[in-house]
């Protein structure tokens, strides 16, 4: 590969690859494979195939079978795809078993699988993907081999593999036809590898560039590839991976620019920011790259420079030099990268997006919506960081996932999306664990925290708050801290703790605080206007509310502006009290269901202690109703006692809603309350350890426990409820 040929910089022209849906790919020494392909799958509505593709490793197969399945989803036909590996090698049935999961199946035979896949197949041709074929069981290997004997319905069996005895060795004698794959020149892989990145199937970039790395004499270009490959590594979250490519990119001669991405690679899975220093370095090189129309090398330096914003307040140099380095990119790029490096002067009314994302890669619209929503206009920010977790889920992209999947968590926070907000979390938080990427595990452990807080589940959430703050205080985190603050505020307001409430969240106004974070207090400051009404110490919020009303009117937030109209109407005096209220709720920035249960519940409340008794119970009733549909037991009882008072007829509290395990869950859970490991567990059931620990994170709070100990007593009262029940 030449200067320009690395994936930074010779797909940074930002040209839409030209080949139409259904087309032949043009894949460098692969023209017949990939024709093959694309006429069996094209023949498959008529006539089932089962091919097995072999050769030496990073020749290809990998890519033609992502290309495979690409033309495959693009005809609307389903996929089931799974891999070998070597762990599972001694488990019988484990590849076969994760092959077929999709159609909830644990066939363990091949006349059952066979069954399972022309059942599935009756609605239409579908195509099975099986690679490292020679790492696949015993058992799986012949289930495969008696399905393609045997096979009659349209459905396509593609398998990739090593030539050998074992595996694909053996594939070959079982009704497969086999096609060997042919070791392809340096240009041809690295020709692959771009055209694979560019269909964002990364697996296939990062092997072609490993492997034409292998084949290059030039040790520049070497180090280049390698490191390429390391960083697309790293988007995957394979940091094992990364390490070693990142360790053989050191060892070649690099480019300048090239050694600043190799220390970065260094600091990715640090559990403290980039130096500051680093991120200059950053920002100063993706300015260069972008004035010498390398877009993607550009566009990717530019964004590690503004990612330092997300945990550490920038300072204005560093902000100034993003700026610059902006200057170059279409307009609701630019903005983005200015609203990242400064939330608060940066103008997004330019977010919309004025063209599609060139490669259809996702970080465009992963930068537009994290960008949103560090301004705090979170209703814009899902959409966008829905469209950036969808591409990087269809590209493997976990390494890159994680972020976009704990921002949007954040968003739903603020937006009152307390379930969706839990489900992007905990997801978030397993594959932060898994890729090595700390900072951003306890902002997602924080999100999960805040909804157990809001929910009631007071203890629980204020201990993970304590655990986050004590790595945010040792690694210098204050954009973490002031995140603690806030979770804080949120579950102690939920629990009547008011003193406690209102001190966590006056540190966000607090300059000479570690937690001091303005922007995220002009969010809060309904719940600090709130707290010091309770406390008598209205007088405190009151001299905060031009600082919030400030950032709300340069910033644009849905968020801060609502927020802004909560904390006015509960501080304003008795005589414009009702005008305030009136105005907050007519506020389709109120529309948020929490924000709004809570201002009709203040707007009862006071109603009611000025005597205006039958005027209070319309917005308490609302509070009450709100409160009850969002499932928040402590709100919900405080507007009870208003209601009654009031002279509302409340019913008891609804019974409380049963306990709900899935199978797979109530069989993990059984398992580990008889004393199992994670692992073993996960041995039995064929799944990863870290799955099985997934699963035991959701499962904890449902049964309302903390502990593997606990486990025993809460399965024995969920059998007994449901015995009662039934």
């Amino acid at each position: 590969m030449s200067g320009a040929e690395s994936y930074g910089s010779a797909l940074a022209t930002g040209t839409e690859c030209e080949e139409t849906a259904l087309a032949t790919p043009t894949l460098p020494g692969l023209e017949a494979e990939a024709g093959l392909l694309k006429d069996l799958i094209d023949g498959l509505e008529h006539r089932g195939f089962a091919l097995l593709l072999h050769g030496e490793p990073g020749i290809g197969k990998s890519t033609l079978l992502e290309v495979a399945a690409a033309q495959a989803v693009r005809r609307r036909m389903p996929v089931l795809s799974a891999a070998g590996e070597a762990a599972e090698k001694d488990m019988p049935y484990a590849a076969l078993h994760r092959l077929l999961r999709p159609l909830r199946s644990r066939a363990a035979s091949g006349p059952a699988a066979l069954q399972v896949l022309s059942e599935a197949a009756q609605a239409g041709p579908m195509l099975v993907v099986v690679d490292d074929g020679h790492l696949l069981d015993e058992a799986s290997v012949d289930a495969l081999a008696f399905v393609a004997r045997q096979l009659k319905d349209p459905i396509g069996l593609l398998v990739a593999g090593r030539p050998g005895p074992a595996g694909s060795g053996r594939l070959e004698r079982a009704g497969f036809r086999h096609r060997r794959v042919r070791a392809l020149s340096e240009a041809s892989l690295t020709a692959t590898a771009h055209i694979a990145y560019r269909r964002g199937m990364l697996a296939a970039a990062v092997s072609g560039l490993e492997q034409a790395a292998e084949l290059s004499d030039d040790p520049e270009l070497k180090g280049r590839r390698l490191l390429d490959a390391a960083e697309l590594a790293g988007q995957l979250g394979d940091p094992e991976r990364v390490l070693r490519l990142a360790g053989a990119a050191a060892g070649c001669a690099l480019r300048p620019v090239d050694r600043h991405r190799l220390r970065w690679v260094g600091l990715d899975h640090r559990r403290a920011p980039v130096p500051a220093g680093v991120a200059r370095e950053a920002a100063r090189w993706a300015r260069r790259t972008l004035e010498q129309g390398e877009y993607l090398l550009g566009f990717h330096l530019l964004r590690q420079a503004a990612e330092r914003g997300t945990w550490i307040e920038p300072a204005e140099d560093l902000r100034d030099l993003i700026r610059a380095a902006a200057e170059p990119l279409p307009d609701s790029e630019r903005v983005a990268f200015e609203a990242l490096a400064d939330p608060v002067t940066g103008a997004l009314a330019g977010l919309p997006p004025d063209r599609p994302d060139a490669e259809s890669s996702g970080d465009r619209s992963a930068v537009l919506g994290a960008a949103a929503a560090r301004a705090g206009q979170f209703a814009p920010a899902v959409p966008l960081l829905n469209e950036a977790a969808y591409l990087f889920r269809a590209q493997r992209r976990q390494g890159r996932l994680v972020a976009v999947l704990i921002e949007q968590a954040w968003a739903h926070i603020h937006l009152g999306q307390y379930t969706a907000a839990d489900e992007n979390a905990v997801e978030g938080v397993r594959l932060a664990g898994q890729t090595g990427q700390p900072l951003w595990a306890w902002a997602g452990q924080l999100v999960v925290a805040a909804v157990r807080g809001i929910r009631g589940e007071t203890d629980a959430a204020l201990a993970v708050a304590a655990e986050v703050e004590l790595e945010a205080s040792a690694h210098h985190v204050g954009r973490l801290l002031a995140r603690v603050q806030a979770v804080r505020g949120l579950t102690l307001l939920a629990a009547g703790r008011h003193e406690p409430a209102l001190d966590a969240l006056l540190r966000l106004f607090d300059r000479h605080d570690t937690a001091y974070d303005a922007l995220l207090g002009s969010w809060m400051v309904g719940d600090l206007a709130e707290a010091a009404i309770q406390l008598g110490r209205a007088a405190e919020a009151h001299s905060l509310l031009p600082v919030a009303a400030d950032r709300a009117e340069r910033t644009g937030s849905d968020r801060a502006g609502a927020a802004v109209r909560h904390a006015r109407a509960l501080l304003a005096t008795d005589e414009d009290a009702e005008q305030h209220f009136q105005r907050a709720l007519a506020d389709d920035r109120s529309a948020e269901p929490f924000l709004r249960a809570r201002l009709q519940l203040a707007y009862g409340e006071r109603l009611r202690r000025r005597r205006r008794v039958a005027a209070s119970r319309l917005p308490l009733n609302a509070a009450l109703t709100g409160f009850e549909a969002l499932r928040l037991p402590a709100w919900t009882e405080r507007a009870r006692r208003e209601a009654r008072v009031a002279g509302l007829r409340v019913g008891p509290p609804p019974a409380a809603a049963p306990v709900v395990l899935t199978p797979a869950d109530l069989e993990i859970a059984r398992l580990a309350s008889r004393g199992l490991s994670n692992r073993q567990i996960g041995q039995k059931l064929y799944l990863s350890h870290r799955t099985v620990a997934a699963h035991l994170y959701r499962i904890f709070p449902k049964l309302g426990i903390t502990s593997r100990a606990q486990l025993h007593a809460a399965l024995a009262d969920l059998d007994v409820a449901e015995a009662a029940a039934g």
